[in-house]
């Protein structure tokens, strides 16, 4: 899989966004996450309070850390690039 791929399943969403979920996209390809975060369902915690290791390993790259995220938004970008890459999944069947 590759960026180029995933693109055209992002939904729509604000300009400022978009380019943080491309970020977020390469780090979670580039770590090898892909089915970690697919395949995430802490419905409790959420992505913003989960002490899952592999959201701190994407929050913790540098590229990730220099979008500025908060929590929440952080979390929100997390979960539209889940949808992602569902939906990616989902189609290439």
């Amino acid at each position: 899989m590759i960026l180029e791929d995933l693109i055209k399943y992002i939904p729509e969403v604000n300009k400022n966004y978009y380019e943080d979920i491309i970020i977020l996209l390469k780090v979670i390809l580039k770590l090898n996450l892909k089915e970690n975060v697919m395949n995430f369902e802490d419905n409790e915690k959420g992505f913003s309070w989960t002490s899952e290791e592999f959201v701190n390993k994407i929050g913790n790259d540098e590229a990730v850390l220099n979008c500025g995220h908060s929590g929440a938004s952080f979390a929100l970008c997390l979960r539209v690039c889940q949808k992602t890459l569902k939906k990616y999944e989902d189609n290439k069947e």
